[in-house]
C-alpha cells in the first residue's frame, strides 16, 4: 500500500511541475483571443455591407483556417442571399473536397448502390450513400468550376442557381440553413433522383 501511495505522490509532483501555464495565464491567452475575434466579427458586421462584404472576401483567401472559418460561416449562415451566395462562391475557389451524402434511405439503398460505386462511394447499413470529389480551377471557356483531375464540369454558380453536374446531369442545389448543399441529384437517367447533403465547411 505504501508503494501504490508513493507512486500516486511521485506521479502527482511530475503532474505538478509539467503544469507551467497558471489560471492568469490561460485567462489572459482566453481574453485576447476573443478581443482579436471580436475585432474580426466588428469588420463582417460594418454597417457599411460593401466594407464587410470585402472583408468576408478577403478573410476567405487569407490561407488562416481560423479566419476562413469564421469568415464562411458569417456568409452561409447569412440571411442575405448575396451574400451567402459570395461566400459560398469564394469558398469553391479554394478547390474544397465535397463529400456528398446521398439520403436514398433503406427502401432504396440496394438500387442506388448499383450505381454510387461508379462515384467511388459506398452504402452504409442506414441507407446513406458518401462519396467525395475534390473541385479544381475555374473553366472561364465553360463558366464552371472542373472536377480537380479530371475535365468535366462540376459547379457552375450564378446570381439564379447553384448548378452540380453528376454523369452529365446537372441539378439544382440551395444553400440550407443549416450550411448545406442540399437538394436532389441524379446518378443515373435510369433511376429517379435522390436527395443529397453536402456540408459547406472548412
Amino acid at each position: 500500500m505504501k508503494a501504490v501511495v508513493a507512486l500516486f505522490m511521485a506521479a502527482s509532483a511530475t503532474m505538478a511541475g509539467a503544469q507551467s501555464l497558471s489560471v492568469a495565464d490561460i485567462t489572459s491567452q482566453i481574453d485576447a483571443e476573443m478581443a482579436a475575434l471580436d475585432e474580426y466579427s466588428a469588420l463582417l458586421n460594418n454597417p457599411d455591407p460593401r466594407r464587410a462584404l470585402k472583408a468576408m472576401e478577403i478573410m476567405l483567401g487569407s490561407g488562416d483556417p481560423d479566419l476562413e472559418r469564421l469568415a464562411l460561416d458569417f456568409g452561409i449562415y447569412s440571411t442575405d442571399a448575396h451574400v451567402k451566395r459570395t461566400a459560398f462562391e469564394t469558398w469553391v475557389k479554394t478547390e474544397p473536397n465535397l463529400v456528398f451524402r446521398f439520403m436514398a434511405g433503406k427502401d432504396r439503398a440496394d438500387e442506388v448502390a448499383r450505381y454510387i460505386g461508379v462515384f467511388n462511394g459506398t452504402m452504409s447499413s442506414d441507407g446513406v450513400a458518401t462519396t467525395s470529389y475534390v473541385l479544381g480551377a475555374f473553366d472561364k471557356d465553360r463558366g464552371c468550376y472542373i472536377w480537380k483531375g479530371y475535365s468535366e464540369c462540376a459547379i457552375s454558380v450564378s446570381d439564379d442557381a447553384i448548378m452540380i453536374n453528376f454523369d452529365s446531369v446537372w441539378s439544382e442545389l440551395t444553400i440550407s440553413d443549416d450550411g448545406k448543399l442540399v437538394g436532389e441529384i441524379q446518378l443515373n437517367r435510369n433511376i429517379a433522383p435522390v436527395p443529397v447533403e453536402v456540408p459547406i465547411s472548412r
